[in-house]
């Protein structure tokens, strides 16, 4: 059969197996692609903002504009990701725990 010169020929996809293997040498985690090996970091020890937000029952948009103003809770900066401890998010909530709303109003003066 004659192939039509007007229709483009079909691509053909390339598959690589990617699988994460435990290095024996080492507790490092990588991925094997085709013949490279490539270090993956280890996921972080913490929440994203969106997570933190959720976790303190407030908007991502909130929690990033405390972040700027320095009034929220404290955070790690790695890069552009930003982390919250769940410590830190324990600590923020502790120290705005009140009793009346007269007692939170004295706070923030």
């Amino acid at each position: 059969m004659a192939r039509n010169l007007n229709k483009p020929a079909k691509k053909h996809r390339i598959r690589l197996n990617v699988e994460p293997q435990k290095n024996e040498a080492s507790s490092e985690t990588q991925r094997v692609v085709g013949l490279l090996k490539i270090p993956v970091p280890p996921p972080p020890k913490g929440l994203s903002t969106k997570d933190a937000a959720r976790d303190l029952g407030i908007s991502p948009v909130t929690l990033a504009n405390w972040r700027v103003r320095g009034t929220g809770p404290k955070f790690h900066r790695f890069g552009s990701r930003i982390i919250y401890s769940r410590e830190a998010l324990d600590e923020y909530r502790e120290a705005h725990t009140y009793s009346s709303t007269a007692e939170a109003d004295r706070a923030k003066k």
